[in-house]
């Protein structure tokens, strides 16, 4: 029902943002667009592109976050498979 939609629109403050964290993503996104949109691709686009990448994820935590579960940490041998025979050895 469209209107019970509108109808909570006035109870909206006036002048709502969303808040630093969402204009500073804004910011970089901006940011990593201007850097792409060159008429050309230059090495100096691709890697502004590459910094402001950077800036914005966390890839070590990411990769760690992506492998958790599926592989642990053995002191002796470093990363290994959980799924890997032997694993549990």
């Amino acid at each position: 029902m469209p209107y019970r939609r509108l109808a909570l629109a006035p109870c909206l403050p006036n002048g709502a943002q969303a808040g630093e964290p969402t204009d500073q993503l804004r910011s970089e996104i901006d940011q990593l667009y201007r850097a792409l949109q060159q008429p050309a691709p230059s090495p100096n686009g691709e890697r502004e592109a590459r910094d402001v990448l950077d800036r914005m994820f966390d890839w070590t935590r990411m990769a760690e976050a992506a492998i958790r579960g599926h592989a642990t940490r053995s002191p002796v041998s470093g990363l290994r498979s959980s799924t890997a025979p032997g694993a549990g050895a």
